[in-house]
């Protein structure tokens, strides 16, 4: 199978939706299928992709603006019939575009329809729009078939008049050989030059408002209050989703006052971004997602579980679904930052009052969210679709 993936920015710094869908794609490869890369943005991951790919191509044009529609209308119809031009597929596979932006269904069709109307799949890795624009909701009632990482987000894009038959839901996946427990957790400890004697309190993520940071600040400020047992926080992300990056700049800055006025900042550690996060999930006590938006289907909560981490998580978007029965006491209500320090203050010290949850934890993972059972998954819906 030929598989002709598109994504905006292959860039590990923008979450875990470019994450998820390089290693779906790497997976493909290493089961026989040729993969063909559509970017508009350069990112760090495309050295990754260039490992794998059978050919890279960087788009110049994916978009119409409305202002300028017959311009820029005539623009995207040209950058898309160059691009469909300038590639050679083979006439023996079956061919399918995979993509997993809604900005990109436009494109998909366009695309498809120069090589001879190629089918598509959207992988939805993002919750719905408040408002989809009409540019967008072309492109996606195209579509051939949707993916969707939770039920919750199948519910929101189905929603919008689409045809539920054409959803299947697949829950996230990490790789078991990369993300594991620690057999040695004081090691990983020593790697960040953390005290062995602290709780390890650790954030992941984008520095964003709809990530939820001030509630888990007040909520440690609440936690540091009660407890008398030494508290480090560590928050790993840099800002992201917002206009300028000045702006996101000073939303950084706006946390750190916050850790000032709470009078936490000496336990309160701004990492920066974080490439290899593994050694650092290794060395938390716990992880906490306080996210305020539908988190679609976090891969935190996945890579936390994997190591065998306890994650606390705001019951948001597709958090429930994936912590499932067994694990709804990590959830708190969203923005209660009361409920939350209780959730800390409960779980803080599990590797003495539960020394069994990592193991818990860990065949969890195993049994539901392996990058396997996912890319299994994903592999016989593109099948199915491909021709």
């Amino acid at each position: 199978m030929q598989i002709i993936a598109l994504t905006t920015e292959p860039s590990s710094s923008r979450g875990g939706q470019p994450l998820s869908t390089l290693s779906v794609c790497q997976s493909l490869a290493e089961r026989g299928h040729s993969i063909i890369l559509l970017y508009w943005k350069e990112g760090d991951l495309l050295e990754q992709y260039q490992k794998f790919c059978q050919k890279i191509i960087q788009v110049q044009v994916k978009d119409i603006n409305k202002y300028q529609l017959i311009r820029s209308s005539i623009k995207l119809l040209y950058s898309t019939f160059l691009t469909a031009n300038s590639l050679s597929l083979s006439k023996q596979e079956k061919k399918v575009i995979y993509l997993d932006d809604c900005q990109n269904c436009l494109f998909a069709n366009l695309f498809g329809f120069f090589k001879g109307t190629i089918p598509s799949v959207f992988h939805i890795r993002q919750p719905i729009l408040p408002k989809v624009p009409r540019k967008y909701w072309i492109g996606i009632k195209k579509i051939t078939a949707f993916i969707t990482v939770s039920q919750k987000i199948k519910e929101q894009w189905s929603n919008l008049g689409l045809n539920p038959s054409q959803f299947t839901v697949v829950l996230n996946g990490v790789d078991p050989l990369y993300y594991q427990p620690s057999l040695n957790w004081q090691e990983s400890r020593k790697l960040w030059g953390l005290s062995q004697d602290e709780k390890i309190i650790t954030y992941l993520g984008r520095l964003d408002r709809e990530k939820g940071l001030e509630t888990l600040l007040k909520s440690f400020s609440l936690l540091n209050q009660a407890s008398q047992l030494p508290l480090r926080l560590l928050i790993a992300g840099r800002p992201v989703l917002h206009p300028t990056l000045e702006q996101g700049e000073q939303y950084k800055q706006f946390l750190q006052q916050l850790t000032i006025d709470l009078k936490i900042q000496e336990q309160v550690s701004f990492l920066g971004y974080v490439k290899n996060t593994v050694k650092l999930y290794q060395a938390s006590d716990l992880i906490v997602l306080p996210s305020v938006y539908a988190e679609p289907c976090a891969r935190v909560i996945i890579e936390a579980m994997a190591c065998g981490i306890p994650i606390i998580a705001s019951n948001s978007g597709g958090n429930p679904e994936l912590l499932n029965y067994k694990f709804q006491d990590f959830l708190f209500e969203i923005n209660n930052e009361k409920e939350l320090f209780q959730k800390l203050e409960t779980f803080i010290d599990w590797r003495k009052d539960r020394p069994k949850l990592q193991g818990e934890l860990h065949q969890f993972f195993l049994n539901n969210l392996t990058l396997e059972r996912n890319v299994n998954q994903v592999e016989d819906i593109l099948q199915s679709v491909a021709k």
